[in-house]
């Protein structure tokens, strides 16, 4: 489970703050271009998965999974999945996505869909 994010019956804690489930509006899992982390706002630099046809000559991106949580308040918080850069399509890739559909499962749990909307932005899984 990522280290940063506890997930409660009917609330979650980040960076020692609480906040309640059911003020979550949206959750989202993205991929952050690994160079730009810690560098610009989470997930500013966003890599799209799945097969492009620059991938042969560029190479696979290297790159951070980790979820966005809108909040009904407006606030945005993020929470990286990956510990350290995987690079896409790789085994620690797919082990990182499933983690983050994991925790994205686990914080819209008994959620109204009419109320939440969760969504992946890859159409590969």
């Amino acid at each position: 489970m990522c280290e940063d994010l506890k997930i409660h019956s009917s609330m979650f804690e980040m960076d020692g703050k609480q906040f309640s489930l059911n003020d979550i509006q949206k959750v989202t899992i993205l991929n952050e271009d690994a160079k730009y982390k810690g560098k610009t706002k989470p997930f500013s630099h966003q890599v799209l998965s799945g097969v492009t046809m620059l991938m042969p000559i560029a190479g696979n991106p290297v790159l951070y999974v980790g979820l966005r949580i809108g909040m009904k308040d407006g606030s945005t918080q993020y929470v990286y999945v990956s510990k350290k850069p995987v690079q896409i399509n790789s085994d620690a890739y797919y082990a990182d996505r499933k983690e983050a559909e994991r925790l994205m499962e686990k914080l819209t749990k008994g959620t109204p869909s009419s109320v939440m909307q969760a969504e992946k932005n890859d159409p590969i899984l």
